[in-house]
């Protein structure tokens, strides 16, 4: 299932090159996310996902959701796009699923030392750049947006966190990162927003 959610990000995965999924995607500058949770988690992460499924005797099997619009669900298989109800496949999904996501590039790779401090100051530049951009966006009004362009980097998180109802904790964690993406970033793959089949 990991080759047919890489080429929606528009990657060639080959697992007989590189075994284990995640780390190739860390090569790419990207991130797994494994979680469990219900339809609605899927929608508000609007990430293309890898559905673990189990049949009647317990067997586990994986499809992709690329695309989800009211109860239309469109899965990638290895034998081709297929189009069914939601529904359908509710019955054999008890909410294991994994999606990728954009990490920042501070975020990317091992870091010690000088590196470190490097990465720290990259990180604090480019979260305050995506909060003046979030505060533009989401402040109701002038004012607000200039007190939250005042704030520390963990206060300008935990208020962006409250506007977007995530678990407010002032840390810029997988979920965070991915709801900045999704308000600010329009390239990555999505999964409410993908054209449906018909």
């Amino acid at each position: 299932a990991f080759r047919e959610l890489f080429e929606l990000w528009r990657l060639d995965y080959r697992a007989s090159e590189n075994p284990v999924a995640c780390e190739f995607a860390e090569g790419q500058g990207l991130r797994c996310l494994q979680n469990k949770g219900a339809r609605r988690s899927l929608e508000f992460l609007d990430r293309p996902a890898i559905l673990q499924l189990r049949n009647g005797k317990g067997e586990r099997h994986y499809a992709v959701l690329s695309g989800l619009q009211d109860n239309r669900a469109t899965i990638e298989l290895p034998s081709g796009r297929r189009v069914v109800t939601f529904s359908s496949l509710e019955p054999y999904w008890f909410g294991e699923f994994t999606v990728l996501w954009e990490a920042p590039a501070h975020a990317l790779g091992d870091a010690s030392g000088n590196e470190q401090d490097n990465a720290r100051v990259s990180e604090q530049i480019w979260m305050g750049s995506r909060m003046m951009e979030l505060a533009n966006r989401y402040a109701e009004s002038r004012q607000e947006e200039n007190r939250v362009n005042r704030m520390a980097i963990e206060e300008q998180v935990r208020w962006y966190q409250r506007q977007r109802g995530l678990a407010v904790d002032g840390i810029a964690g997988a979920m965070t990162i991915i709801q900045m993406n999704n308000d600010l970033d329009s390239a990555v793959p999505r999964l409410t927003s993908a054209k449906m089949v018909n």
